[in-house]
């Protein structure tokens, strides 16, 4: 099958004002931002519950799509099921300044 050059009137979609039944889109109301993201979520909060060191999340959309969006509330939803983590505080070790002592505080 050979390609075919796309007419310019197939590259232009015009958006009719009329159409459209508000004035500012601070009239619409939110919407989740999770519609139609089924797997995306699942693999989020998979990634979210390994409880080994050296995992990380790459999460890869167009911008303005809502990613960052979505994954602060993952996080967030997955923190409150968790026990709170201690706070770690690296002080000085003058004797060998490469190798600091880590002192772990309850939160």
């Amino acid at each position: 099958m050979k390609n075919k050059p796309l007419d310019s009137s197939q590259l232009y979609k015009p958006c009719v004002v009329e159409h459209l039944h508000f004035k500012s889109t601070d009239e619409l109301e939110d919407i989740s931002i999770t519609i139609g993201q089924g797997r995306a979520i699942d693999s989020i909060q998979f990634g979210l519950r390994i409880e080994h060191k050296g995992y990380n999340i790459f999460a890869l959309a167009p911008s303005g799509t809502g990613k960052l969006t979505t994954i602060r509330q993952l996080v967030e939803h997955e923190s409150r099921q968790m026990d709170i983590p201690s706070d770690w505080c690296y002080i000085n070790n003058f004797s060998e300044p490469a190798k600091p002592y880590a002192v772990e505080f309850t939160a």
